[in-house]
């Protein structure tokens, strides 16, 4: 019923005494309706003030904020290969490992294998700028590994294809060639390890984890710098050249020795 109507009626003199309490008090529970109704639109419209605000805020504090200089180089030179957090892609590996912003610029100004040099295309204080951007993303840790346990691992998983010495060419006899790892850094062979590029297949967390990873790494640091017990390295090649070069140096002294033999015959 219509709040005027009731207030019209609650005047009338002539209605019964009842009729008329009936209608005061379904006055009165309209107006508190009303009024509960109202408060609750107001508060709704204090709500939507106040996220209104908060967004506004936040808007100001991401201006205020910009991205580093190097985020934004990364974007638009980097992420198309490399992902936009820099985790990898099918195109790039992921530099999660790279804490080493000089090993950044170096590659970042000649290339490295399918990436070409950006020495063209961004200055020195860019290549510096996204180089500190890279190494500052950096969440894998090289650190805490254990010599053992990374020499089992390399013998197990790596020693087939790059060798025992870790100066590759195990694989030439099947048409394939694993490089030498002697002339990568920590943070590139923890990236091949992670991402498997070409022929290599990639390890996992589930094989290979955290301190697994900072084992081998460790190991292989020492396969560019081994112990030298004396005599000649031959390129530090393995026990299969040591072999082969014993075998023809006796092979020669056999030789000498007929040849001495017969020559004190005649």
């Amino acid at each position: 019923m219509h709040i005027g109507l009731l207030f019209r009626l609650s005047l009338n003199k002539e209605a019964p005494m009842p009729d008329r309490r009936r209608v005061i008090i379904i006055l009165l529970a309209a107006i508190i309706i009303a009024a509960i109704a109202a408060a609750g639109r107001a508060d709704r419209a204090l709500s939507a003030g106040s996220g209104l605000t908060a967004a506004s805020s936040a808007r100001r504090d991401d201006a205020a904020e910009p991205a580093s200089p190097g985020a934004l180089i990364f974007k638009e030179n980097c992420a198309g290969c490399h992902g936009p957090d820099a985790s990898g892609t099918e195109i790039g590996p992921t530099l999660k490992a790279v804490n080493d912003s000089s090993l950044v610029e170096r590659v970042v100004r000649s290339g490295k294998g399918p990436m070409p040099s950006f020495a063209a295309r961004l200055s020195g204080a860019e290549i510096g700028a996204v180089a500190e951007y890279i190494a500052s993303t950096s969440t894998i840790s090289l650190a805490g590994g254990t010599l053992s346990r990374g020499g089992s691992l390399y013998r197990l998983d790596c020693a087939g294809c790059h060798g025992a010495t870790g100066r590759g060419g195990a694989l030439v006899s099947v048409g394939l060639n694993a490089p030498a790892l002697t002339g990568f850094s920590p943070a590139e062979v923890a990236t091949a390890i992670i991402f498997g590029p070409g022929p290599m297949p990639s390890f996992s967390k589930a094989i290979v984890d955290q301190h697994d990873l900072a084992s081998l790494v460790d190991f292989v640091e020492t396969l560019k710098e081994p112990d030298h017990p004396g005599g000649q390295p031959l390129g530090y090649r393995g026990p299969v050249t040591e072999a082969l070069a014993g075998a023809g140096a006796l092979a020669v002294l056999l030789l000498v020795t007929v040849w001495i033999e017969r020559r004190g015959r005649g």
